[in-house]
Parts: structure tokens; C-alpha cells; sequence
């Protein structure tokens, strides 16, 4: 049974001594064997089984994908499936180097040919113009001023400008014509790492300068076969049998990173950055990791227990990975960023505390007792005895401070310091207060070791025989945490009492208000406290009612809070606005997936969360970086400051099991995938950004990708659509997302991606379209909708008004017509003539005469039945015309000779009434007849297509009575019923009127008729 601090728990039940007892009867007496740099090694198959494909260069883009360079062509992989990209040439070349600049993979061969691959295109021959090199390419690199340089195998270098190529040779000044390496600076040339020593190259046109690095004196090695830039000016160099060396370009300057002469590993093949170390990959001894600060290497032990591959290539990938290939062309992969510090299946117990002392050696305590090590020396984990100290003392925090003295708080026996070089521990008594005796932090402020303990603060300053009780003000309280500010004063985190703040101010207006007089160091820092105590300053206190396990301030200013109850708080920035102390209200509850352990600052001040299975970089409180998985160390993390210690470039926490380590500074990593969207289709079209999508196309279809190399499957997709009905974001493992059924409008598909145990998703990607309305449902097609409805009913109207005034017309025309008619049928002469004529044949032929009397009968019987007509047949205007010419044949015999030639296609066409008999009339009327001159009258088609009426002329010496307006009345009732004027041919011995006839009989009651 073990006795340790839960903080969860509340106050800890004093009566344990009979439990310290039996864990001092646990200790364990021989030292515990303990490796160091201990990493997982994953062998990746990315290939097709069936493809006997060999990696020979890998390369990874800004998005996360990885473009691998094979003997067979070209290879992407997304995390979750490799795809073979398709090349215009078959079989795909072979490949030896890669880069992508801007948006297109150059991909160099070794029979010396470069290929490209635009967006979305072929993998395609790059042409060039004046030929390829016949070497192998082994280095494409792009310049600040986006010039293309390739190095090659024996043929030196090659820069493109414009659509030229240029090359730098032995000939031209270059040290070798072998380059092994390239890396652009920021003067707008490349280094260039050959087989006799390093170079620089600028070239201005077709002028080029070469500045060679000085071989000889510092410079272990003339093959130089790595580059790697750490910054504009600084660059690491890896050789061919000397190891490697620190090289500045300003002054071309190197500095071996150890002795040439005494480096063991072979040829340097590749150099990468990540986790804040310096990884070399070998071709003769495996992988190495090297400590830029501290300029040592270390070969990389792998826990698969597999022969350590010999490294031909080596990328350091955004999401924190490191992959390498070996000879054979295998792909394997660790994470850089965990360390366990002990073998697979090692038993440590639970660690109570952690320090890392200035010497680098590592210190943690558990129920068993003390124990020490030296990382990176392949040195034991040996149990540390201290005399001065009681055998069942259970150490629970662990501090070292200005004076290099390492202090050891315990578990109801108080605190203890160890001085450099010595075995004997100190005890530091406890002086007035109600000190517990279990020491939970201890840190050191204003010239004095402070401790926090069940029972409240103390502090000791040397020369003094004991701690001194300092009054917060809360009574008794549990004090969880020490915090020096860097912006001043002292922060005590307390057991459901918030956190306090004890400020410089506060000290010199004590002892200002006090009028202390020192004697000695000692009693003077003695009565500091008590009148301190005495003055019952008033403490500033932030998150009252709140238990607070930790309190940090990072790079940006910022405070952090690691609190029981609200979890991870962190405030605003205020640090610009001069503000020495928050208040609670601007604080801001950052909400995790987890349970947050407890909080660090790395070497760089950057805030690192411990959560039950990961662990976050924190460049700020809103968007934290690539989560570090811990779920495979089966251990949890200790929730106390006391389990956490930073080290050189790593930071150390406390488990189950014995302790850990996370290296380097991940700010600069990636938080979350970068999700890029591959294709929007619409009903199965391909559509871009921006376009606008058929109506009828209603189906849209999103595919996305957001690579994460090594945990794709924990890769979670979160869109919206804005401007639909339902805006809210979807979450989905699924790398496609579809939307139907939608109504035009504009729109705005978003995307990003996240991973699972991630707070926050990545950058997002907005894709805008539209779907236009239909044609029928545009704006401006219902405004020329409804101007059409408007001029077409204007048109209308003013049809209608023409129409009632050629009614009205037509209807005045037909009653002068019916006038005339009546006028006719009541003629005096005609009725004189026709009387008399009736007369003569009662006399001479009674039987004519009956039969004249029917036909003048019928004849105004018929202008009686048509006169409200507007239109009768041909053929009933033909009877209509017999009988009238029965009458007249009468009176002028054989005088007056008539011809009817009419084809039967006309007969069943229509004309106004009485029209022929009108024309017939004007001829009777307008010429003479008699026996000398007899009228030859003619009723046949026209040359129109009417029907013409014709009669020979011979004009009366005394004109006939008559209104004059016959044919003029008849030439507009015909307009009225929409057909063509008459033609009217007057000759000097002949006279005829075509009148045209209207098609449709149907139509003769409307004046809307078609005419012939």
C-alpha cells in the first residue's frame, strides 16, 4: 500500500506513520538498469504488395503529403493509401531526387532528365532546350529568387531562368563536378556540397560567382555529403569520413562538431531538424541524434530490437515524425518526441518527483526510495542512500537552487538539502507555525527557499537554523504550488482558496512601515517574515473558491492556471498594458478532451500540457500544436509540479511507472492536418471555385484529403455549408461530403480538419459557388416578363381600340351600304324602268313576264336576307347576281352580253354582299348600250387571284345621277375585313375591277380575315 499526494482527495489523514513503516520495509536495495534514447521504430509499408518497388527519395509538401521517388515513378501518399501518379511516359522513370516549388513536384532521374508535375496534371518531361544532363541528378533545390538549381552526378549545376539553362562546371570555377547536396541561402545563391569541399553559387544572368568554402584548418573532410539550414546564415555539414561541422556562410566559418579524426559512424548521408535535435542519418552506423547545444552524439537505440538500418535518406515530417530509408529501400518511422528512459516491461513504481540538476543528471523518487541518472551514457538508474535522512522517507518534490544545492521535500518529515559533491542531507526545521512536515513544492524567490506544505508556506534563507511561517491569510491551507513571475513577486496556489500573489511592493512596504533594523542576515530575514506577517499585506487573489495545482506565465506574458474545479485557465494578453496582476473576470476556461495532469514551460517558454494520453505545445491559449501521443506508454502522467522537470531541451514528468521524457519544442509543429480539397463535382461534373452550377445539377459532392502520416485514421473532417438551410458544422472520419436538393443561391463550402484528441481543428478552406435560378426565375427575365405582359397588353388594348374603330367604321359602312341599298331597292328610275319593262312583256309575253316578276322578287328578297351580312359566298353573290341580271337582260336584250367564267376552287370563297351587283350596276349606269354599241360584260378570275369584273366602255354624253362613293364604300368595307384593295384598270375602251375574295367564309361576321 503506498502513501502519496492525490490533491484530488482533500486533506490527507495524518495518522500514517505505520504506513511509512512498511513502505520503508519495500525499499529495494540493487540499482535498477535503466537505457536511455529509447525509441519506437515502425517499418512502413506505403507500396502495393505486388509492386517490388524500391524508395530511393522522399520528399513532403506544405499540404503533409508525401511524394516518394521510386524505381518505378512516382508515388503519393496520404496518410492512408499510396496512389502511383500517372506519367507520359511507360514504363515510369526511374527517380533520385525531389522538390516542390511553388505548386509543381520536379522530380530528377538518374539518366539525368527532369520531370514535372503541375496540379492536377501528368507527371510530364520538363523540357529544356539545349539538352539534359547525361548524369544523375541528387539535389534540386529553389532560390529566393524562385530560380530552379539541379546538381547533378558529374556534370556540376544547372539553374533555370526564364525558360534557359545554365551550368556551372569544373570549367567554370566550380570545385567539383560531383554534387552531393544543395540548400539555397537568403542572398539569393545556393551552397553546393561537392566531393572537394563547399561552394557558393549566384548567378545574374549568364554571369555567375563562386565563393568555395576554405578547405584545410577547421574543415575535417573535403566530401561534403549533407547540407542542412538552421537559419539564413548557419548550416550544418555533414562529411564523408570527418563527421560534421557547424558552418556560418557570412564568414564561412565551421566549427567541427567533434574531433574529425575520432568519428567513429562513417559517412554522414543525411541531416534533418527535429524536436529541437539534430537527427544524422549513416550509412554505416544507423541513426544518430545530436544536442546542438550541448555538441554531443548519440547513436539511436530502437525498442524493436531490429539491426539498425544503415540511412540513405532521412525527412523530418511537420506532424513531428521522423522517416528514413534504408540501402534496401525500406521506409521506416519513429517519433522523435518521445523518450521513454527505461526498457519495455521495466517496473519502476509510482514517480513521486523529478528533477533534472544542472549537470544533466536526473533525479526521481518513488515509494522505494531515491534514485539517479545520467541520460544519454547508457548509466544505470542507481539508488541514492542519503545519510541525514530517515530510511522511510518518502520524497514528494524535489528542487535545486542558485547555489546548486538540491533540496528534498517529504512526507511528514519536513525538507531537506543536499549540498554539490556530498551524501549527507540537511534537515531545515520547521520554526513557529503549525508546519505538517510534508513539503508538497519548494522554490526559491527574493532571496529565500520557499516551501509550500499541507499546513500552509514557509521560508528559510541561509544562515538561519530554521523555516519561517508565512500567514497568507487563509489559515492552514494545503499549498500546492510555488511560482516566481518573471514580472515579479511570488504566486501560492491554494487548496480551494485560489491563487495568491506576494509582490516586491509588498515586502519593501512592510518592512518601510516596520523601520526594521537588520543585526544579522539571519535574524534580520527572521523578523522580515514576522513583521511581513505582522503587516497582513493584502494579497492580491485571483480564482477565489478555486483549488489551484499550478501556476505558470509563458513567453507571450500570459498567466496560466491549473485548477481542480475549471480545469486549464489562461488570461489575455496584458502584459502591454502594464498590468501586474489579473483579475478573474478576463480569464479564459480552455476546454480539452481530457483530463489536463499538469502544466510546463519548455526551454522556450512555451506552455506543455500533460493530459491522461497526450501532451500539447502551447504557442498560445487558442491554438495549441501537434499533440504528442502517450496512450502507448500505458502509464498516466503524476498530476503535481513535483513530477515535472525541464531539462536541456526536454522536459521530464513523473508516471506510474518511472519516469519520461519529451524533447524539443514543438511550437513550430503542426497542431492539426491541412485539409486540401482535391474535387467538387455537380451531378458527377467537375466544378472549380467560384462557378456557377446548373440548376438542374442539384447534387454536389465534395472529396478531401488531410494527410497525417502515422494516425491518419484519427484525422476527423469538420465542414459546413453557409447558405444552406442547416449552416452548422458535420463532423466526419469520412473524406467526402455531399449535399442534394439544393435551392439556387450562393454558397460557401468550409472545411478543415482536426485530429481526435485535438482541441482545435486546423486552417480552414472556403470554397465558394452558386446556383443560379432558372431562367424562368430570374429577376430580370420577370421584368421582362412582366414589361412584355405590359407592351403586350398596350398592344392589345390599342389592337382592340383599332378593332372597335374599324367595327364602328365597318359598321357605319354597312349601314351607308344598307342605305345605299335602300336607296337601290326604292330607286325611282329602276323601279320606273323596271316597271315599264314588266309592262311591255305583261303585253307582248305574258309568260317573260311571270317569270320577270319572280326574278325581281327574288332578287330583292336577297337584299333584303343579306343586307346585315358582312360576307356570303361566291356562289350565293353569283345567284344574287343572275337574278339582277335576268332584270336587266329584260330591258336591254340581246344589247347587253355577260360572260360568267368562274373556277369552282372560287366559288366557295366570300365577299362583302351585293358587291358584284353594285360593280354590274356603275357599268349599266356609266355606259351607253344600245344596238350599235352593245356592253360586253365579263365575270372571271383575275390576274390577283380575285375576281375580276370587266365591261367594254362607251361613256353616255350626259353623265348618270349617282352619289359617286359606290366603289369607294366597297374598297374600305374590304380593308375593314383585312383584305387587299381593289385594282381597278380603267382604259379608254375597257374598264375592270378585281375584287379579292376572302378565304375563310367562317370568319365573315369579324373583320379579322385572311385574304387571297
Amino acid at each position: 500500500m503506498s502513501m502519496r499526494i492525490n490533491p484530488s482527495f482533500g486533506p490527507i489523514n495524518r495518522q500514517c506513520s505505520a504506513l511509512r513503516y512498511l513502505a520503508a520495509l519495500l525499499l529495494l536495495v540493487q540499482p535498477f538498469a535503466l537505457r536511455s534514447q529509447v525509441y519506437e521504430l515502425d517499418l512502413l509499408d506505403l507500396l502495393q504488395p505486388d509492386l517490388a518497388a524500391e524508395i530511393r527519395c522522399m520528399y513532403q509538401d506544405q499540404s503533409g503529403f508525401l511524394w516518394l521517388g521510386t524505381d518505378r515513378g512516382l508515388w503519393r501518399f496520404d496518410g492512408e493509401q499510396t496512389l502511383a501518379l500517372p506519367c507520359t511516359e511507360d514504363p515510369a522513370p526511374a527517380l533520385s531526387a525531389l522538390f516542390r516549388h511553388r505548386d509543381t513536384l520536379f522530380a530528377g532521374s538518374p539518366s539525368g532528365k527532369l520531370y514535372a508535375l503541375p496540379p492536377e496534371g501528368t507527371l510530364q518531361l520538363l523540357p529544356s532546350g539545349e539538352g539534359y544532363p547525361a548524369k544523375a541528378i541528387t539535389a534540386i533545390c529553389a532560390d529566393t529568387q524562385g530560380r530552379l538549381w539541379v546538381g547533378t552526378a558529374g556534370e556540376g549545376l544547372y539553374v533555370r531562368q526564364g525558360n534557359r539553362w545554365y551550368q556551372t562546371a569544373q570549367r567554370d570555377g566550380l570545385p567539383s563536378d560531383q554534387i552531393n547536396a544543395l540548400v539555397a541561402d537568403a542572398d539569393g545563391g545556393v551552397w553546393a556540397g561537392t566531393d572537394r569541399g563547399m561552394v557558393h553559387v549566384r548567378q545574374q544572368g549568364s554571369n555567375r560567382q563562386l565563393r568555395p568554402m576554405p578547405r584545410g584548418g577547421d574543415n575535417p573532410d573535403a566530401i561534403v555529403t549533407a547540407l542542412l539550414a538552421l537559419d539564413d546564415n548557419q548550416f550544418m555539414v555533414g562529411f564523408f569520413s570527418g563527421g560534421m561541422a557547424h558552418f556560418h556562410a557570412r564568414d564561412t566559418q565551421s566549427t567541427p562538431f567533434s574531433d574529425p579524426s575520432q568519428w567513429p559512424y562513417g559517412q554522414i548521408s543525411k541531416l534533418v531538424y527535429s524536436a529541437g535535435l539534430l537527427w544524422v542519418g549513416t550509412a554505416d552506423q544507423g541513426l544518430l541524434e545530436a544536442d546542438l547545444n550541448a555538441k554531443t552524439v548519440h547513436p539511436v537505440q530502437l525498442s524493436s530490437r531490429e539491426p539498425v538500418p544503415r540511412i540513405q535518406q532521412l525527412v523530418a515530417l511537420r506532424e513531428g515524425r521522423v522517416l528514413s530509408i534504408n540501402q534496401q529501400g525500406q521506409l521506416y518511422s519513429f517519433d522523435p518526441r518521445r523518450q521513454a528512459a527505461f526498457e519495455r516491461g521495466s517496473f519502476y513504481g509510482e514517480t513521486q518527483a523529478v528533477l533534472e540538476d544542472s549537470q544533466g543528471r536526473v533525479w526521481f523518487s518513488t515509494l522505494d526510495g531515491l534514485f539517479c541518472f545520467t541520460p544519454n551514457q547508457g548509466s544505470e538508474a542507481e539508488k541514492v542512500v542519503l545519510t541525514g535522512m530517515p530510511n522511510d522517507a518518502v520524497i514528494i518534490s524535489m528542487f535545486q537552487d542558485s547555489e546548486d544545492f538540491i533540496w528534498f521535500g517529504t512526507f511528514d518529515f519536513g525538507a531537506f538539502r543536499l549540498a554539490p559533491g556530498q551524501s549527507k542531507a540537511q534537515r531545515i526545521a520547521a520554526g513557529e507555525g503549525d508546519q505538517d512536515g510534508s513539503v508538497l513544492t519548494i522554490q526559491e524567490w527574493n532571496g529565500a527557499i520557499w516551501m509550500g506544505t499541507l499546513g500552509g508556506a514557509y521560508a528559510w534563507q541561509a544562515g538561519t537554523d530554521r523555516a519561517v511561517y508565512f500567514d497568507l491569510g487563509i489559515g492552514p491551507n494545503f499549498i500546492y504550488c510555488l511560482y516566481p513571475d518573471p514580472q515579479g513577486g511570488l504566486w501560492f496556489g491554494a487548496d480551494g482558496a485560489g491563487a495568491y500573489h506576494l509582490t516586491q511592493e509588498h515586502v519593501k512596504e512592510s518592512n518601510s512601515n516596520q523601520n526594521i533594523k537588520k543585526s544579522t542576515q539571519g535574524r534580520a530575514t527572521e523578523t522580515w517574515l514576522k513583521k511581513l506577517n505582522a503587516a497582513n499585506p493584502k494579497l492580491p487573489s485571483v480564482l477565489a473558491g478555486t483549488t489551484v495545482y499550478q501556476v505558470l506565465r509563458d513567453r507571450r506574458g500570459r498567466l496560466w492556471f491549473h485548477t481542480r474545479e475549471r480545469g486549464l485557465l489562461a488570461e489575455p494578453e496584458i502584459a502591454a498594458q502594464g498590468q501586474s496582476s489579473p483579475s478573474p473576470e478576463p480569464v479564459t476556461h480552455y476546454g480539452l478532451p481530457e483530463a489536463v495532469m499538469a502544466i510546463a514551460l519548455d526551454d522556450e517558454g512555451v506552455v506543455v500540457m500533460l493530459h491522461e494520453r497526450s501532451a500539447h505545445w502551447m504557442p498560445n491559449p487558442w491554438y495549441p500544436s501537434r499533440p504528442v501521443d502517450l496512450q502507448e506508454l500505458r502509464d498516466r502522467p503524476r498530476p503535481m509540479s513535483n513530477a515535472i522537470s525541464l531539462g536541456r531541451n526536454r522536459i521530464w514528468f513523473g508516471s506510474n511507472k518511472g519516469p519520461y521524457c519529451l524533447q524539443g519544442n514543438h511550437a513550430d509543429l503542426l497542431a492539426s492536418p491541412i485539409v486540401t480539397l482535391n474535387q467538387a463535382t455537380a451531378a458527377g461534373k467537375v466544378f472549380k471555385a467560384g462557378s456557377k452550377v446548373s440548376s438542374g445539377r442539384r447534387l454536389v459532392e465534395f472529396f478531401f484529403t488531410a494527410p497525417w502520416i502515422g494516425a491518419n485514421d484519427a484525422v476527423l473532417y469538420e465542414y459546413a455549408l453557409i447558405g444552406a438551410q442547416e449552416e452548422g458544422w458535420r463532423i466526419s472520419q469520412d473524406d467526402r461530403a455531399f449535399f442534394s436538393n439544393l435551392h439556387p443561391g450562393s454558397y460557401v463550402f468550409k472545411l478543415r480538419a482536426r485530429l481526435k484528441d485535438a482541441p482545435q481543428a486546423g486552417p480552414e478552406i472556403a470554397f465558394p459557388f452558386s446556383i443560379p435560378r432558372p431562367i424562368y426565375a430570374r429577376p430580370w427575365f420577370l421584368v421582362l416578363c412582366l414589361l412584355a405582359l405590359i407592351g403586350g397588353l398596350g398592344l392589345w388594348i390599342r389592337w382592340r381600340e383599332r378593332r372597335l374603330r374599324r367595327m364602328e367604321e365597318g359598321e357605319r359602312d354597312k349601314i351607308r351600304t344598307q342605305y345605299e341599298l335602300l336607296r337601290n331597292q326604292v330607286n325611282p328610275h329602276f323601279l320606273f324602268n323596271s316597271f315599264n319593262t314588266l309592262s311591255g312583256l305583261i303585253e307582248e309575253d305574258p309568260v317573260r313576264a311571270q317569270t320577270y316578276v319572280e326574278r325581281l322578287s327574288g332578287f330583292f328578297r336577297n337584299v333584303l336576307t343579306h343586307r346585315k351580312e358582312d360576307c356570303i359566298s361566291l356562289e350565293e353573290e353569283l345567284g344574287i347576281l343572275d337574278d339582277y341580271l335576268s332584270i336587266q337582260r329584260a330591258r336591254y336584250e340581246d344589247n347587253l352580253v355577260v360572260t360568267i367564267d368562274v373556277p369552282a376552287a372560287l366559288r366557295n370563297m366570300a365577299l362583302p354582299p351585293m358587291t358584284l351587283q353594285i360593280l354590274v350596276e356603275n357599268a349599266l349606269k356609266h355606259n351607253v348600250i344600245s344596238k350599235n354599241h352593245p356592253m360586253h360584260l365579263s365575270i372571271r378570275q383575275g390576274a390577283q387571284g380575285g375576281l375580276e369584273v370587266a365591261n367594254s366602255r362607251k361613256a353616255r354624253h350626259t353623265p348618270a345621277e349617282g352619289t359617286g362613293i359606290g366603289l369607294e364604300n366597297l374598297s374600305r368595307k374590304l380593308q375593314l375585313l383585312g383584305a387587299r384593295p381593289l385594282i381597278i384598270q380603267a382604259l379608254p375602251e375597257r374598264f375592270s375591277v378585281e375584287v379579292p375574295l376572302i378565304s375563310n367564309p367562317s370568319l365573315s361576321s369579324s373583320y379579322a380575315g385572311t385574304h387571297t
